[in-house]
């Protein structure tokens, strides 16, 4: 989100944003070592567990802007 708001405070006329994945998933060249979903997905018991970013996400889409991170 920061470089968002970097290129918005650039002059970049920013339309619109998307997450690329909600939940952590498989990698083709790294496995489940790099994790940047909004859910964290434990690879062995499948266990899932809400991260920081998605409530930050989720306060973007109701505010219906880009906010600055606490």
């Amino acid at each position: 989100m920061q470089s968002a708001l970097d290129a918005i405070a650039q002059g970049v006329n920013l339309q619109g944003l998307s997450y690329w994945a909600a939940t952590d998933n498989w990698e083709w060249a790294s496995g489940f070592t790099i994790q940047f979903g909004l859910i964290r997905v434990d690879a062995d018991s499948q266990k899932r567990t809400i991260k920081k970013s998605l409530s930050y996400y989720a306060k973007c889409i109701s505010e219906n802007k880009l906010i600055k991170p606490d």
